[in-house]
């Protein structure tokens, strides 16, 4: 039995309603009906009302990907373990090369999930619906499961995981992949918990299967002992070789009849175009990949299926706001038609592919067997949209709570309690419930602390407990109120931005293509000069190619192109000419040994640094207090293993007496902020100020608008320090730090000015320390003697991750996502405009915005006018380092505002920016981007 039908508490106040009673009448009959007068979190609480009184479980169909997420954690407070999010599949990229492994993954743990019975409440857009998928019996006929002691000879095995969607690697480190050595198979399967994922890993006395065991893929080594294992598709759409060979043949003969077509309509790019997209599937198709495969899925399969036929048969079917489902079925239609018809006319598509997706009437066919609830908030014509047979009204009414209003929720609550109501009111954690009904008592309201949600809530009473929903309700008929304060946690989304100029190491040169006639380069021996282009010299029995460059005072030197490891580009600030040379000078020479020396210096001013740290007895911060366990109790999310570890690791340092320098480094969005606030607030308790030093303003406006948000219930003053301070906050913010008013300052490198000066500096917090100069990091270097440091990085550089390595810094891995983060898709393709198009498009169809990166701001507003001209219907704007600041930061702040829908920029946006409508990121020319820069930019979605 599920977790949520022990959730009496949450549904026994409506059980006896007439609509109720009716609704589960029609349900055991198959007879589709209607609520009507049901808001967006009574239709997700009468779902699972529903779910509950019947011991059916629901899949449950909203109008889009974007409201079934919203709704997703409001599912997972009612249903905690059974329920299940079906993202949908992007056929825009159905074709495409390399993408990531994220929506297919998450895919096939539900398939995984549904086929283990698993799930009670399945979330789904209507989009999830339209993905054609091969029959079930078809899918399910893949499975492998074999005990110790059975047969499974190599020569069947290895094929089949081929066809099962298995990459064949030399050591397995993520699902979907498997490696043999000898008589030893390693297999990675998806398993259908996140929690559970494990590799296998299977040892064969010949045919037959010795041993089975759980294998940590981290050190390669076999553990536990398992009696079976059971090997999942990590696949959705499957072929057999008798399908491969039959499915091939249809291709070809196709691709034949529709080049010779577009020949004689004379359009040979067309056809030639058609002809390597084909040709290209079917070559991947003949090694064992089956990448692609879904644009051409009628070819392989006559029939296929939507994932109704993958769920229980006993599942009740919810289509919350059918007119609206309705509505977007029909625009999604318009898209994808568009879309196909597009890509036909281009030789992207063989005909017969326009057949990806499904007609409506074959997913409504589908519905047929199964029980069907339509809800609405308003009726108007929804009952129209599909065929229904009774409309059921109920009474019901949102709460939604704002901040500053207590008063009126206190009376509210009060009213409430004289009427009878049964008052649910729900805190984001234990300690502030418990508070709440202090103060509840206090105002003389009947309160008490519910934490069995099995048991009915009292008549008359409000119950306070730990929960979340997004938004309250209540059943007026039914005296019955559930009252949600998470708004309340609602962060700030205004940000500010800066431009700043930037500063990078030397590029090493990989092509010819990488140098420009003119551009400054550093020769390893001769140093600075102008690149003046290739020329041809004869040797001695052949001719040569050359570099030119030119050098000061008319030296020339001819470099090989055999030797461009020697050659370097010089890369400085935007705007900043370098001093040239003299060939077989001796400034050069000294520049050198200048340079040297430095480095030398730095590196004894390191160790020296760290060991006179080491030797130091620092402020030994004092053990976790009550404030400290509410404050984190108050953290609306659930903390990884890794975070908690990382949180209880700087903790303990903190507490130590020796001096703290530990390293933080986890992907974006892992959770490294959250740390620093545990450790800032643990920090303020011992009155001891805290400095935050970020790289950028936009990441340092974020920084104060998170930690302002967290700690606006408890006696802490933040300041921002940052240059778009005006002079009179910038003297207050100074003023308090001197006197110890100001408790928590976050700025970006003008915390390092002269005038800033601390009463107590306990605590330094650096983010991205790799993103300041080499003069910034001296000033933090000697911010650093007496204080504990924490420093967060996603990407630490190699000399930072290395002293952490070696013992010199400790270091805390953020290794594991944080649960129902939403994954990042990332897609590799050609430069193509129809794609860009269809991306903006898609992306605005579902409300959302636009970053269109285009790292060079010399030709960036002809990018910006082209990109127009696709979408005419977008506003697009730019920004970029090189406008002014308050012109930029004035876009910037109408892109978060939702004014501008496509923002062309340069990496300005690598750092800081969070904006969650903005779900599509195009990078165009990423190959001429580095690693970490492309990583970063990454964390600016999802």
């Amino acid at each position: 039995m599920s977790e949520h039908k022990k959730l009496r508490g949450l549904y026994g106040a409506i059980r006896q309603q007439p609509y109720i009673v009716t609704a589960l009448e029609h349900i055991q009959k198959k007879r589709p009906f209607l609520i009507s007068g049901a808001g967006d979190s009574v239709q997700n609480h009468l779902s699972q009302a529903l779910a509950n009184f019947s011991h059916q479980p629901i899949a449950v169909i909203f109008p889009n990907e974007m409201k079934a997420r919203e709704a997703l954690e409001e599912m997972r407070f009612y249903d905690p373990k059974g329920t299940y999010f079906l993202p949908a599949k992007d056929p825009l990229f159905y074709s495409v090369d390399v993408h990531g492994m994220a929506i297919e993954e998450s895919r096939m743990k539900v398939l995984r999930a549904l086929r283990e019975g698993k799930v009670s409440t399945l979330v789904l857009s209507v989009e999830a619906l339209y993905d054609r998928l091969i029959p079930k019996e078809t899918w399910e006929s893949f499975i492998i499961r074999r005990r110790i002691g059975e047969d499974l000879p190599l020569e069947e095995l290895l094929p089949r995981l081929s066809l099962m969607g298995y990459e064949r690697v030399d050591q397995v480190e993520a699902p979907g992949q498997y490696a043999l050595r000898g008589g030893i198979v390693d297999i990675y399967p998806i398993q259908a918990e996140t929690s559970e994922d494990y590799a296998i890993r299977i040892e064969l006395w010949g045919d037959e299967i010795d041993s089975i065991r759980v294998l940590d893929a981290e050190t390669q080594r076999s553990q536990q002992r398992l009696e079976y294992a059971t090997i999942f598709p990590v696949s959705e759409i499957l072929i057999t070789e008798d399908q491969k060979d039959a499915g091939t043949r249809r291709i070809r003969q196709e691709l034949e009849k529709e080049e010779s077509a577009l020949r004689s309509r004379d359009l040979p790019e067309e056809a030639d175009r058609l002809r390597g997209i084909t040709e290209h599937f079917l070559n991947k198709l003949s090694t064992g990949s089956i990448r692609g495969l879904e644009s051409y899925t009628t070819l392989f399969y006559e029939k296929t299926v939507s994932i109704l036929d993958y769920i229980d048969p006993r599942s009740i079917l919810i289509f919350q706001e059918p007119a609206r489902i309705k509505e977007r079925v029909r625009t999604l239609r318009e898209e994808m038609m568009n879309s196909l018809e597009g890509r036909l006319r281009g030789g992207y598509l063989l005909t017969s592919q326009k057949n990806m997706f499904p007609e409506f009437d074959e997913i409504e066919e589908s519905m047929r067997p199964f029980p069907r609830v339509f809800m609405c908030s308003l009726l108007s014509s929804s009952q129209d949209a599909f065929y229904i047979e009774d409309i059921l009204r109920i009474g019901s009414r949102s709460i939604n709570v704002l901040s500053g209003d207590g008063r009126i929720l206190l009376d509210e609550m009060k009213q409430n309690a004289s009427m009878g109501y049964r008052t649910l009111l729900l805190y984001e954690s234990s300690l502030r419930a418990e508070r709440a009904v202090s103060r509840l008592k206090e105002e003389e309201v009947s309160a008490y602390l519910y934490d069995d949600f099995s048991q009915e809530l009292a008549p008359g009473k409000v119950a306070a407990a730990k929960g979340s929903l997004k938004r309250g309700f209540a059943y007026p008929d039914a005296k019955f109120s559930v009252i949600s304060l998470q708004e309340l946690a609602e962060k700030s989304k205004r940000g500010s931005t800066r431009k700043r100029r930037k500063f990078k190491a030397g590029e090493k040169i990989s092509s010819f293509s990488d140098l420009s006639v003119g551009d400054f380069v550093v020769h390893e021996n001769h140093g600075v000069g102008i690149y003046q282009g290739i020329v041809q010299i004869d040797d001695e029995n052949s001719r040569r190619d050359y570099f030119k460059i030119n050098y000061r005072d008319g030296g020339v030197l001819y470099v090989p192109t055999t030797s461009l490891d020697m050659l370097q580009k010089y890369v400085a600030g935007e705007g900043v000419a370098p001093k040239v040379n003299k060939l077989g000078g001796a400034d050069w020479a000294r520049t050198k040994a200048k340079v040297s020396e430095s480095v030398k210096k730095l590196a004894e001013d390191l160790v020296a640094l760290y060991a006179e740290r080491q030797a130091k007895e620092g402020f030994s911060f004092g053990k976790d207090t009550v404030w400290q366990r509410e404050f984190e109790d108050a953290f609306p999310f659930e903390e990884t293993d890794d975070q908690l570890t990382a949180i209880e690791d700087t903790k303990r340092d903190m507490e130590s007496r020796h001096i703290m320098d530990r390293l933080i480094c986890g992907d974006v969005g892992y959770g490294k902020t959250e740390i620093a606030i545990r450790a800032a607030f643990k920090a303020v308790q011992d009155s001891k100020q805290v400095a935050l030093l970020a790289p950028t303003t936009i990441l340092a406006q974020q920084h104060y608008n998170t930690f302002t948000a967290r700690m606006r219930d408890y006696p802490v003053t933040v300041g921002l320090l940052s240059r778009f301070n005006t002079p009179k906050q910038m003297k207050e913010v100074l003023t308090g730090l001197r006197a110890g008013t100001v408790d928590i300052v976050i700025g970006t490198h003008r915390l390092l000015s002269k005038d800033v000066a601390f009463k107590d500096l306990g605590l330094l917090v650096v983010d991205e320390e790799q993103r300041f100069g080499v003069s910034h990091k001296e000033k933090i270097k000697a911010m650093k003697k007496d204080v504990d440091v924490l420093t967060l990085s996603a990407t630490p550089i190699p000399r930072t991750l290395h002293m952490s390595l070696n013992g010199m810094r400790d270091m805390s891995l953020l290794e594991e996502a944080p649960r129902h983060r939403i994954p990042v898709q990332t897609f590799v393709m050609e430069d193509d405009e129809q794609m860009v198009r269809e991306a903006v498009y898609r992306e605005l169809g579902r409300g959302g915005q636009v970053f269109y990166l285009y790292n060079r701001v010399e030709n960036i507003e002809m990018i910006a006018h082209r990109l127009q001209e696709i979408v005419p219907e977008a506003r697009v704007e730019l920004a970029h380092g090189q406008m002014d600041e308050r012109q930029l930061e004035s876009v910037m702040l109408r892109f978060v505002e939702g004014d501008i829908d496509v923002l062309v920029c340069t990496t300005i946006i690598e750092t800081g920016l969070d904006i969650p409508n903005a779900n599509t990121l195009i990078v165009r020319d990423a190959d001429r981007m580095g690693l970490s820069q492309l990583y970063q930019l990454r964390g600016r979605v999802g």
